[in-house]
C-alpha cells in the first residue's frame, strides 16, 4: 500500500499545519498562565507541586510553543524529482 505523492505531501501539510497550530496554542496558554499568576486567580507553583520558580515553567511552555510553531511554519523544499530542469 504505497501512498501517492499527492496523499504524502496532504499528510506533511496537515502535520505542519497542527504543529503550527499546536505552537502557537501553546505560547498562549503560556500567556494565560502568566497572566493569571500575575493577577493572583491562580497559583501555578501549589497547583503543580513544582520545586523551581513559576516563571521558568512559563518560559518552558513558551519555548516549546516557539519551536513547534517554528518547525510547522516551514515550507518543505522540493526533492530533485520535482525539478523541472532542462
Amino acid at each position: 500500500m504505497a501512498r501517492s505523492k499527492q496523499q504524502s505531501d496532504a499528510l506533511v501539510q496537515g502535520l505542519m499545519k497542527a504543529m503550527l497550530y499546536l505552537g502557537i496554542g501553546l505560547i498562549l496558554l503560556s500567556v494565560v498562565l502568566l497572566t493569571a499568576d500575575l493577577v493572583g486567580l491562580i497559583n501555578v507553583k501549589e497547583l503543580l507541586h513544582l520545586e523551581s520558580s513559576p516563571l521558568k515553567t512559563y518560559a518552558r511552555i513558551a519555548v516549546s510553543g516557539c519551536l513547534l510553531a517554528s518547525i510547522g511554519s516551514l515550507q518543505p523544499t522540493l526533492s530533485s524529482e520535482d525539478h523541472n530542469t532542462p
